[in-house]
């Protein structure tokens, strides 16, 4: 590959997305020893009421991305939740499914979970969604994780193309949730 080429390539995936409705998108990155961390927000249309009652619907997460399998509540012992999240994502021809046993814990627009590493594959994991109310009827939705992948991930896929590829999935997943939060 050329140098032009990766330059292009390096910046195009570096600069903020623009979603298909031209709204502006934050993300952040980084990649360290084996760790994936990550920051999305966006501006949803939809109030942040709306928006929580479709995220804390676990059980239909499969409206969110096409790529989610399943997703169900395990056990709900008393504000606890465990919660299993199958996904199977594509990089080329390489396939992973993923499997997530999370406990999740819910405040008012805040969700946050942690992976639970014997369940999963992945050796460990945190994510938080926050719903910050702009007005009537818009949200920033901000969702920031970290994710250890227990599985082997090719050389040739490496952080550059993760990104990419977590970068689009999380534009369908918020894509989606607007459409949701806005019938």
């Amino acid at each position: 590959m050329t140098k032009y080429v990766q330059k292009i390539i390096f910046l195009t995936i570096l600069l903020p997305c623009a979603t298909q409705s031209d709204v502006l998108v934050n993300t952040e990155f980084d990649y360290s020893d084996g760790t994936y961390t990550y920051e999305y927000s966006r501006q949803i249309n939809g109030s942040s009421e709306k928006i929580f009652i479709i995220l804390t619907d676990y059980e239909k997460y499969t409206k969110l991305n096409s790529n989610v399998q399943e997703s169900r509540v395990i056990s709900a012992p008393g504000q606890q939740i465990r919660r299993l999240l199958k996904i199977r994502q594509c990089i080329f021809f390489f396939c992973f499914n993923l499997q997530m046993v999370e406990k999740v814990v819910q405040s008012k627009f805040f969700i946050e979970s942690s992976i639970i590493r014997d369940e999963s594959n992945f050796l460990s994991g945190l994510a938080s969604w926050e719903l910050v109310k702009i007005s009537g009827n818009k949200t920033l939705v901000r969702l920031r994780a970290s994710q250890t992948p227990a599985f082997w991930i090719p050389p040739f896929i490496g952080p550059t193309l993760i990104k990419s590829v977590l970068f689009k999935e999380l534009e369908e997943t918020f894509t989606n949730l607007e459409i949701l939060a806005s019938s």
